[in-house]
């Protein structure tokens, strides 16, 4: 009986065996699918997570990788104005040395990526604004760094771009965030 046995299970083999399709096809399929997932995953889309040691630029825009990244939702002073030189001093001194990441929302701004970045967990814009050094931006920011903001950064000149108010734009940009903070909450597993 075992040999009837093993006649009928290799038998069985060969049988699920042509019903597979040919391993030059499995190839192609995981191929096509990889390269579909590339194209369609926020990972590798305009929506990009950055990670690396920044170059500061000024006290609202940094360099990543060769990426110049502007940080969401704030405003510092320009480096020719009044606390510039400040605000771009104390973003160099948290982050230097620093590994940080960063996580684009897929607009751009005078060639600059539009970015929300972290050092650890914390909001590298949220502590600039905390150290007085740059202003809440209401308009991209949806007041999300309003109540951080010192009698120092109160000072600092809220830029005209920032004061505009039309609803469309805030609709946009709270998607754009709701969007990078979901992305950003499951990049933090790896």
């Amino acid at each position: 009986m075992s040999i009837v046995n093993m006649n009928l299970s290799n038998a069985g083999r060969n049988e699920i065996n042509s019903m597979q399709p040919p391993k030059a096809l499995k190839s192609r399929i995981l191929f096509c699918l990889s390269i579909i997932i590339f194209f369609v995953s926020p990972a590798f889309s305009d929506g990009l997570m950055v990670r690396g040691e920044a170059i500061v630029i000024d006290g609202d825009t940094l360099t990543i990788n060769g990426r110049n990244i502007r940080l969401n939702g704030i405003a510092a002073p320009e480096l020719n104005e009044k606390g510039g030189q400040s605000a771009k001093y104390s973003m160099e001194r948290i982050l230097k040395g620093k590994i940080i990441k960063c996580s684009l929302s897929g607009q751009k701004s005078y060639r600059r990526h539009i970015g929300t970045c972290w050092l650890g967990q914390l909001d590298i814009a949220a502590v600039l604004i905390a150290q007085g050094k740059a202003r809440d931006c209401p308009r991209y920011s949806l007041n999300r760094y309003k109540a951080l903001e010192t009698s120092d950064s109160r000072r600092l000149i809220l830029p005209r771009y920032c004061q505009k108010n039309n609803a469309l734009i805030f609709m946009t940009i709270r998607i754009a965030y709701a969007t990078s903070l979901v992305f950003r909450m499951g990049s933090d597993q790896t």
